[in-house]
């Protein structure tokens, strides 16, 4: 008997020691790939699953800036507006974010005594 659980221990040793989890990284430590992105239209809806018959998340203006985080397929492509992940088409997005309006530059004269 002590035989047979000795060699079922020696047996499982190997399997054991291949099992062992690896250690995750944390969050912080991977590189965010995100990239700003915007709609070429406005009123673009976004999705909460890839199909346009799914629940409607918000619906987007050319000002909004989302974050584009990857591709799906060939049809769809995975944003965040606020917080928010939703389904957008992907024909829909393009890279190129318009610059903020700048606030016109006032310029003071002195009074002359």
């Amino acid at each position: 008997m002590k035989k047979l659980i000795l060699f079922i221990t020696l047996l499982s040793l190997p399997f054991l020691a291949m099992s062992q989890t690896k250690t995750q990284k944390s969050p912080a430590s991977k590189p965010n790939k995100c990239i700003e992105a915007q709609v070429k239209t406005d009123d673009v809806k976004m999705y909460r699953q890839a199909g346009t018959s799914s629940e409607i998340v918000a619906t987007l203006k050319k000002t909004d800036q989302v974050l584009y985080h990857r591709k799906l397929n060939n049809t769809w492509a995975v944003v965040t507006l606020d917080d928010k992940v939703g389904y957008v088409l992907y024909g829909e997005l393009t890279n190129r974010v318009a610059p903020a309006p700048e606030t016109p530059v006032v310029a003071l004269q002195k009074k002359r005594k």
